[in-house]
């Protein structure tokens, strides 16, 4: 998941890297510099794309690709037959094993989230709980782009919105919130211009 993560987390920290030095006035000629890197880096690791490790991350037939779209597929249809109120916090395994796993994902019977911020608050929650997660998601990240735009942007407050735009993107195939930790990491994300 951090092969597919990483392009989105760099492009949006070089986007705010070169905002945010137009802004100030200063040329763009280090972020440059930096791309040029990544260029570099990217193409030394050319040699593993042939790696049987990364053609399966595009194999939609077989392997962890197709097991995450029999996974969504078995969410999504979880979510439909409990729009309202959903299966209950931390239900989600239960519900899936027994109800939703279908046959042709066997290998992964004991998933207790479906990898995707959005059917993860709709399986558990219903839809009030996707509707007061994603007012909470954007009122947060709303909050981080004010502090960014303000009259003194920090490097912490792009950071926070890199870290944001990241969690985000990674919460679109894997767990985002569901997790003590992560919950730690956004209400921190969310609430550091305070500190």
């Amino acid at each position: 998941t951090l092969f597919l993560a990483a392009p989105a987390m760099l492009a949006v920290l070089a986007i705010g890297g070169v905002w945010l030095l137009r802004r100030e006035g200063r040329s763009p000629r280090p972020l440059l510099w930096l791309a040029g890197a990544a260029a570099l880096g990217a193409l030394l690791l050319l040699p593993f794309v042939g790696a049987e490790r990364f053609q399966r991350l595009f194999d939609f037939e077989q392997g962890t690709g197709f097991l995450r779209l029999q996974l969504w597929r078995s969410a999504w249809q979880m979510a439909l037959d409990h729009p309202l109120l959903g299966v209950g916090p931390d239900q989600f395994l239960y519900a899936y094993r027994s109800n939703y796993l279908l046959p042709t994902a066997w290998q992964e019977p004991n998933l207790n989230h479906p990898h995707n911020l959005v059917l993860d608050w709709w399986t558990r929650l219903g839809l009030p709980g996707l509707v007061l997660g994603m007012a909470w998601l954007g009122t947060g990240i709303y909050g981080i782009w004010r502090w960014f735009t303000g009259r003194a942007p920090s490097a912490l407050a792009l950071g926070c919105l890199a870290a944001a735009a990241a969690g985000i993107a990674h919460g679109l195939i894997d767990v985002s919130y569901a997790l003590p930790e992560l919950m730690i990491v956004w209400v921190l994300l969310f609430h550091l211009r305070d500190a």
